[in-house]
């Protein structure tokens, strides 16, 4: 066995042209392209995580929790003026 792994050719890590010298971009671009589907998994996580937590906060258990953020409105006594 070799002392260093076989390298498999992919997008990740890898440079347009060796004498480039404005590709830092395109390095970026080309390092951003294979990890697209866990920043969209990330951003779905994330908002169901908030979609869950707001549904929790409206819930009538926790609508007149002290620690709710979101406190039920009190009926103001001026309403019958």
């Amino acid at each position: 066995m070799p002392a260093w792994p076989k390298k498999f050719p992919g997008k990740l890590g890898t440079s347009s042209a060796a004498g480039d010298t404005g590709g830092n971009i395109e390095l970026m671009c080309d390092t951003a392209e294979p990890l697209i589907p866990f920043y969209v998994a990330g951003v779905v996580v994330l908002y169901g995580i908030n979609a869950g937590a707001n549904a929790m906060m409206a819930s009538d258990e926790y609508k007149n929790d002290p620690r709710n953020p979101n406190p039920a409105k009190p009926e103001s006594p001026s309403a019958g003026h």
